[in-house]
């Protein structure tokens, strides 16, 4: 599997972002088939992932922060 460095791997979400946005509704299965091979990760996984994300620009409190840890926690015990 090919690995992509933090930096590629915004820029690449980003210019998903761009290309997907004005697509409608269904943007967000694109993004996944848009980057599954760059990222070598499963298209499905990906459109899972961006279909259950909330996209909107939020204040960051402790709750995001003990969510966000969660989640490092889970991959770190991989």
């Amino acid at each position: 599997m090919p690995t992509a460095s933090p930096r590629r791997i915004s820029h690449l979400i980003r210019r998903a972002w761009k290309v997907c946005k004005p697509l409608g509704g269904g943007y967000r299965t694109r993004i996944g088939s848009r980057l599954a091979p760059q990222l070598g990760v499963d298209p499905t996984v990906l459109q899972l992932a961006t279909e259950s994300r909330n996209y909107t620009a939020v204040p960051v409190d402790a709750a995001i922060i003990a969510e966000q840890q969660q989640i490092v926690e889970v991959f770190y015990k991989l």
